[in-house]
C-alpha cells in the first residue's frame, strides 16, 4: 500500500513540475487536472485499504447493535414517562 501511495505521490510531483514549467495556461490546467486525479486516486485507494484493515469484528458489531437497541428502548420508556408526567401536570393546572 505504501509503495502505491509513494508511486502516486511521485507521479503527482512529476505532474506538478510539468505544470510549473508549462508555458500556456491551458497546459498548466491540464497538468493540474492530471495531478488532482492522481491525488484523488491515491486517497481513494488509501481509504479503501484502511476500511479493509479497520473493519469491526463481528462480535463487537453485535454487542454495539444490542447496546443501541437497549438504549433506544430505555430512551422511549423515559420519554413516555416524561410525557405522562407532563399530561398530569397540564391536567392539574387546567383543573385549578
Amino acid at each position: 500500500m505504501r509503495d502505491e501511495i509513494m508511486g502516486a505521490q511521485e507521479e503527482a510531483h512529476r505532474l506538478h513540475q510539468l505544470r510549473a514549467g508549462a508555458v500556456s495556461q491551458l497546459s498548466r490546467l491540464r497538468y493540474a487536472e492530471e495531478e488532482l486525479e492522481q491525488v484523488r486516486g491515491a486517497l481513494k485507494k488509501a481509504e479503501k485499504d484502511m476500511m479493509a484493515y479497520w473493519s469491526v469484528p463481528e462480535a463487537l458489531q453485535l454487542w454495539l447493535q444490542l447496546t443501541h437497541e437497549v438504549e433506544v428502548q430505555y430512551y422511549n420508556i423515559k420519554k413516555h414517562s416524561a410525557e405522562l408526567q407532563l399530561n398530569i401536570a397540564k391536567e392539574e393546572v387546567g383543573d385549578n
